[in-house]
């Protein structure tokens, strides 16, 4: 059984841990949630409702899949914020399909073949081509690196804003560390944020692949180490004959 809490609202999360504290094993939550447009968690929020899943006998999980990216050390170094465990993903295989959690020693220990309580195989575990491209991937990923990725960040963001103006289109971004979500309103884009930009974000994303620029559909775009200042040129070259194009069709 799976029940939900509001992301952003420790109450609601405290209430689900008091009346089924019983079924519940772990809270699972997302420093920054990628899919909703890139909304950050506020500090407190983590540790409330970690201390409410301690107190229900539950477990607290981040997940870092999205979120590693941000410093050496995940999100969670940045928020100074210690889970009991961390899913991650994406980059950690460079490029190739993976996955892996990663717990402190005593909670690891279940796993130990000496002492094995619980059971993990797989056809595809510790794939050897995954292992060495995500070896390569991680190494790359430095704090120098990182921080260089970020300014790149604000330098598309802001480029970009510059674009939407220039073509009168209303543009809202948010943005935390080297990844961006793109909204065509001049709206707060929140947690409780209803998209009315489907139609505009769905021709600015055709447009965008049709110049050989890839974003998401819902208009995310994540920086990585192969980028330079001179491809964040060209990003915004390409940006700026898709705003265009998009204000053509919709106008």
């Amino acid at each position: 059984m799976t029940y939900l809490g509001e992301y952003g609202d420790s109450d609601s999360f405290g209430q689900q841990l008091k009346q089924h504290g019983d079924e519940i094993a772990a809270v699972f939550l997302e420093p920054v949630m990628g899919a909703s447009g890139i909304i950050a968690a506020a500090p407190e929020f983590l540790n409330e409702v970690k201390q409410a899943a301690h107190e229900a006998g539950a477990l607290f999980v981040l997940d870092e899949v999205l979120t590693f990216r941000l410093a050496e050390g995940g999100r969670q170094q940045t928020l100074e914020f210690d889970p009991d465990l961390t899913t991650f993903g994406k980059l950690i295989g460079g490029g190739f399909p993976v996955g892996a959690v990663g717990a402190s020693r005593e909670l690891m220990r279940i796993f130990d073949p000496a002492n094995l309580k619980a059971f993990h195989t797989g056809t595809f575990n510790a794939n050897p081509v995954t292992m060495v491209a995500g070896s390569v991937s991680v190494r790359e990923l430095t704090a120098a690196r990182i921080e260089i990725m970020e300014r790149q960040a604000r330098q598309l963001k802001n480029g970009l804003l510059g674009i939407a103006r220039n073509t009168g289109l209303a543009l809202t971004i948010n943005h935390v560390g080297s990844l961006l979500n793109l909204f065509f309103t001049d709206k707060h884009c929140g947690i409780h944020h209803d998209r009315d930009d489907l139609d505009i974000i769905s021709r600015f994303h055709l447009a965008c692949l049709n110049e050989g620029l890839f974003i998401a559909p819902r208009g995310l775009m994540a920086l990585s180490t192969a980028f330079d200042d001179a491809l964040i040129e060209q990003c915004l070259e390409k940006a700026t004959r898709a705003m265009q194009q998009t204000v053509t069709e919709t106008t």
